[in-house]
């Protein structure tokens, strides 16, 4: 490894921060630290807790990186996944509720889309919707429609 990476080490960090540091969830670093792919951590002689030194952090990316264990053993690595974008995920959560709405005043005789249903939800809950319980929504939503 490079100085500059070196560099870039905190003198210390926990195994959360070492399993960060790996990409590894805790579960599969330690089944990993059982099978003595990864080394062993320090521990505080006061407060008993573990924790990686620098140089145990190097030791950690190079066998991440090289696929060959503390032991020897040799270790396949998968490619870390993609991490989803969340703004997706929250304007489906969105369309979502909008849809249960729609469905809820279809069966109820008020037929909508999901942009008349937002800017409904808007005009009528301008703080947003959180806190209000369910029925209140659909309540206000169904007296706004047949008032229109």
């Amino acid at each position: 490894m490079n100085d500059n990476k070196m560099s870039n080490f905190k003198p210390v960090i926990s195994v959360s921060d070492a399993c960060k540091l790996v990409g590894l969830s805790r579960a599969r670093f330690y089944q990993l630290l059982e099978e003595g792919i990864f080394p062993q951590p320090l521990y505080h002689i006061k407060t008993k807790r573990p924790y990686y030194d620098k140089n145990l952090q190097i030791k950690l990316l190079e066998i991440r990186e090289e696929g060959i264990g503390n032991n020897g053993d040799i270790i396949i690595f998968y490619s870390p996944r993609k991490k989803k974008n969340r703004q997706n995920k929250k304007s489906k959560k969105e369309h979502s509720v909008l849809d249960d709405y729609a469905e809820t005043l279809s069966s109820m005789g008020i037929f909508c889309n999901s942009k008349e249903l937002s800017a409904a939800l808007k005009k009528l809950f301008p703080d947003g919707v959180g806190g209000v319980e369910e029925g209140i929504i659909i309540r206000e939503l169904f007296r706004y429609f047949k008032s229109k």
